[in-house]
């Protein structure tokens, strides 16, 4: 019994001095690579700068300046710690061939290293943007968007604090002349190669979001049909926890919803959700166009117009997905410079992908293929041949695919492009200039065109043009969708508004053929719905109830192909509103057998109510203001409570006619999508 311990204390004994010496090489490894990651700070932070400034590089970074201390700290730390223990070998070599395993270790050693430590950790806690990666969004609960500017800083800061950390660990100042240079240039470069590789790794890192997608299992079934009315609340969708409902559009199965992180394909008839593409907290931008058989949705790494940037300052370029809005599967996916800008676009279609391109060079439109990468063709007003009249000056006020506020002069509907602009002569102004000035004025010497062009092609299909003689007195002319062919046997139409005051103009949107004119005279009138069968205007009338007070009252009238007014619907503040009479109200939606307007039922904390619908069937006579349409019923929503007070001008309520029921939602978070049924 006493051999066999007398034997294990010896083997104890024996690896002793090896298990030390092996703990103290690994401490001097740590050390040298620190030591890199220090010295590999200051090229990084040249080849970031360099990245970053491009032309504007020079001397002058190395000047302090209000923004520019933020990356100057840390590479001035690892500047002053690596000439520091430079010197130290230098000054103190130690002569005996088996230094003390310990090392020369005196108090300026960890006092350097600790003070510059805590400064580091002072600098980069109150200046690292804790944006740029989705996991340090959701730590520290604020919204993901990381400019590259700011995430080069992390690029800058995380070596010398690794460096110094790893020197601490490592107890001792690294010495050159009493290893051979294998022994520590080793560990030297791979402190500076990770050093190098710490930009790229960052932006990388940051660029990343999970991306969580389901498509739709088999072929889509058949669409439920559009309904002719709606009376009771059928189902309610609600966006993941911790987004918003950003915009919701009609799809070919139902609504298509975009949130705050993704996209979702829902059932119009059940409210089912057939297929989703989402980044959880990441930043995406999705489009969607009415009707379309397309999502577009952009995955971006800045923050969005709106959230802060200027709105001249274009975005980042990122990664484009197109969706099926069918199956929700992936049909295209690019990259491109600039996603979104001012001046540059790419807009999903159905199989395509349209660029847009309009600037001081002027206006262009060029299509391609998905998965392409040349134009199949390109288009200009000023190059195009037999596009416009020769020698005429031709332009348009900035185009817009998609604007609520002031309507598109660029609308896609099928399988055309329609581009409304105007020309003149430049004889009759004092010169081409004058003539370009006057573009987006009121000028009777302009003529107002409406074009036509194929998709797949670009070919004329048709033209129109109106001037002053056909009473066309806008500055510019502006389209929108009818909307589906809801009359029976009927096509699909394009309404050219702000064409003649107050009138819209209805076309055949096969042939460009007049179906008629819609007049509706009164506050903010517009047309809710046309395709071929006619029209349903909708305006605000302001008159006195029976009792005399003042109301605002909204009118829909269905008008046949001639024009004349043949139903109608009126609603009532105090009933479309459920008694609220400050509720905000979106835009009437027309259906085959009436009308529908959603509105929110606010109780007086404002940020709870419910989300609900005004329904009433049309009548054949109007019982005239401050009456109601006889059958008129308000269906109230689910109870709501919103993380924020309701802002009446941001949070207007918007309701779609989509197959197989009428959705209503509210961009705030939290909010649902409510679908009501027959």
């Amino acid at each position: 019994m006493s051999t066999t311990s007398t034997t294990q204390d010896s083997a104890r004994a024996g690896a002793a001095p090896d298990q030390g010496n092996r703990t103290e090489r690994l401490r001097e490894v740590a050390g040298w690579a620190g030591f890199g990651l220090l010295l590999g700070t200051v090229p990084t932070a040249f080849l970031v700068l360099r990245r970053l400034e491009g032309s504007g590089f020079g001397p002058e970074l190395l000047v302090p300046a209000e923004g520019r201390g933020v990356w100057q700290i840390p590479v001035l730390i690892a500047v002053v710690v690596a000439v520091s223990l430079l010197r130290r070998d230098r000054r103190e070599p130690n002569p005996n061939p088996d230094p003390d395993p310990e090392g020369p270790v005196t108090p300026g050693f960890p006092f350097l290293l600790g003070s510059a430590l805590v400064v580091l950790l002072l600098v980069l806690w109150t200046h690292l943007p804790r944006a740029s990666f989705v996991f340090t969004a959701g730590l520290f609960d604020v919204g993901y968007g990381v400019r590259p500017a700011e995430a080069a800083l992390w690029g800058i800061g995380l070596p010398p604090l690794l460096g110094l950390v790893l020197l601490l660990v490592s107890h001792r100042w690294p010495r050159t002349r009493t290893r051979s240079r294998r022994w520590w240039l080793t560990p030297l470069a791979v402190g500076a190669s990770l050093a190098l590789l710490a930009d790229p790794a960052v932006r990388a890192l940051s660029e990343h979001v999970p991306t969580r997608h389901s498509v739709l299992d088999g072929s889509p079934a058949d669409p439920a049909p559009y309904p002719a009315s709606v009376e009771r609340l059928g189902w309610e969708w609600r966006p993941p926890e911790g987004t918003a409902v950003a915009d919701v559009e009609r799809g070919p199965l139902g609504p298509v919803v975009a949130t705050t992180d993704g996209v979702f394909g829902l059932d119009g008839a059940t409210g089912g959700e057939l297929w989703s593409y989402r980044r959880p907290r990441g930043d995406v931008l999705v489009t969607l166009h009415p009707g379309a058989d397309r999502a577009q949705v952009i995955l971006r790494s800045r923050e969005s117009l709106g959230r802060g940037i200027p709105a001249e300052d274009p975005l980042r370029g990122g990664d484009v997905v197109l969706l099926d809005t069918a199956t929700g599967g992936v049909v295209d996916a690019f990259e491109t410079d600039t996603v979104a800008s001012r001046n540059a676009h790419d807009h999903s279609l159905p199989g395509l992908r349209l660029s847009i391109r309009d600037d001081y060079d002027g206006v262009g439109l060029g299509v391609r293929a998905e998965g392409g990468t040349d134009h199949l063709w390109w288009f200009t007003l000023e190059d195009e041949p037999g596009a416009v009249e020769d020698g005429m000056v031709c332009g348009t006020d900035e185009l817009r695919l998609r604007s609520d506020t002031w309507g598109e002069n660029l609308l896609v509907q099928g399988d055309q492009l329609l581009l409304s602009y105007r020309c003149a002569d430049p004889a009759d102004f004092e010169d081409e200039r004058e003539a370009r000035e006057h573009l987006d004025r009121d000028d009777d010497r302009f003529v107002s065109h409406l074009l036509a062009l194929d998709l797949y092609t670009g070919e004329e299909n048709w033209r129109r043009t109106w001037d002053a003689s056909d009473g066309a007195t806008s500055s510019w002319v502006a389209l929108s969708d009818g909307g589906p062919a809801l009359n029976p046997g009927a096509a699909p139409a394009v309404v050219v508004w702000s064409l003649v005051e107050r009138a819209h103009v209805v076309l055949d949107a096969e042939d460009g053929s007049d179906v008629m004119v819609a007049d509706p005279d009164g506050l903010l009138s517009t047309v809710a719905h046309a395709d071929t069968g006619g029209a349903v205007t909708a305006r605000t009338e302001r008159g006195t109830d029976h009792q005399g007070a003042e109301r605002d009252d909204t009118v829909l009238e269905r008008l046949d192909p001639s024009g004349e007014v043949v139903e109608v619907v009126r609603l009532p503040a105090p009933d479309r509103t459920g008694g609220h009479t400050d509720a905000p109200t979106g835009s009437p939606v027309a259906l085959t057998g009436g009308a529908a307007l959603a509105f929110v039922g606010v109780e007086e904390a404002r940020n709870r109510g419910d989300l609900s619908l005004t329904t009433a069937p049309f009548r054949s006579s109007d019982p005239g203001p401050g009456e109601p349409t006889t059958g008129v019923a308000s269906l109230v929503g689910g109870k709501e409570r919103w993380k924020y007070q309701l802002k009446w001008e941001a949070s207007w309520p918007r309701a779609e006619v989509v197959p197989g029921a009428v959705v209503s939602y509210l961009s705030e978070e939290g909010s649902a999508v409510y679908g009501w049924l027959p």
